[in-house]
Parts: structure tokens; C-alpha cells; sequence
């Protein structure tokens, strides 16, 4: 029977742990990074549609652009929140471990920060999910038709 090396156990767990934590961040970073653009860049072309290519929308559809831009804003507005929210549960996440290193009471935690985060990453991306169905719907409608010569 093989002895179990249990410091040589806890290293790997240790090292496997930072991995997967350090790889979160990563994700979690490229997420905020690429919503936040998506969202901005979604809106700037909407602006841009309008201007070029529907300057004259179809009565009853605008309805649709501004609430795509409503759905962008609010994404945008989320993120924000979701990070702020990811700044201070990291804050709160560092005061509680280091209470707790400091009177030896190794309890789990978790913060009503996270929570929060994780709501409003969720919000952010339904916000642009529906921002972008708006979208398309007035484009769709707005679209100029393109009269193709028929033989």
C-alpha cells in the first residue's frame, strides 16, 4: 500500500486551486471586457444605421431602435454595477480572510458582493441579448428593398 503524502496532496490542491482561480479572473475580465464593447459598439451602429441608412424609419418602428437603446444602456449600466459590485466583494472577501487568519477560524464565506455581480452580469446580458432582437427587428423592417432586374 502507498503511503499518502498529504503536504505533497495540499500543494497540488493549493496549485490547482491558484490555476482555476487565476483562470476565472481571466474569464471573468474578458467577459466585462467584451459585453462592454458589444454593448457600445451595438449602439454606435444603431446611431449609424439610422443616419445612413434609415434616415426616414417606418412609422411605428422606432419604437424598436429606442428600446434597443434602452436594452444597450441598461447592459452598459449593468457591467458597471457587476464590476463595482466584483470591487467590493473582493474588498470585503480580503477584510474576512484576514479576520479570520487572525483569530484562526476557518470558516467558509461568501459575500452578498458576489451575489450581486452575478445578478447583474445576468441582467447585462439579457439587456443586450433583447437590444440586439430590437435591433434587428428595425433593421428588418427598415431595411431599403433592393429591386433586382428580372429577365
Amino acid at each position: 500500500m502507498v503511503a499518502r503524502d498529504e503536504r505533497k496532496e495540499y500543494e497540488l490542491y493549493i496549485e490547482q486551486r491558484t490555476l482555476l482561480t487565476n483562470l476565472q479572473l481571466d474569464a471573468s475580465k474578458v467577459f466585462d471586457r467584451t459585453l462592454t464593447a458589444l454593448s457600445a459598439g451595438a449602439l454606435v451602429l444603431s446611431v449609424t444605421f439610422i443616419g445612413e441608412i434609415a434616415p426616414h424609419p417606418v412609422t411605428g418602428s422606432t419604437y424598436y431602435i429606442i428600446l434597443s437603446w434602452i436594452s444597450f444602456g441598461v447592459a452598459l449600466i449593468a457591467i458597471l454595477i457587476a464590476l463595482y459590485c466584483s470591487q467590493k466583494g473582493s474588498k470585503a472577501h480580503i477584510k474576512e480572510l484576514d479576520r479570520k487568519y487572525k483569530e484562526n477560524e476557518w470558516k467558509e464565506f461568501e459575500s452578498q458582493w458576489y451575489k450581486c455581480t452575478n445578478i447583474f452580469n445576468i441582467v447585462s446580458i439579457i439587456a443586450f441579448i433583447n437590444g440586439i432582437a430590437l435591433f434587428i427587428v428595425f433593421s428588418y423592417i427598415n431595411l431599403p428593398v433592393i429591386d433586382t432586374p428580372t429577365n
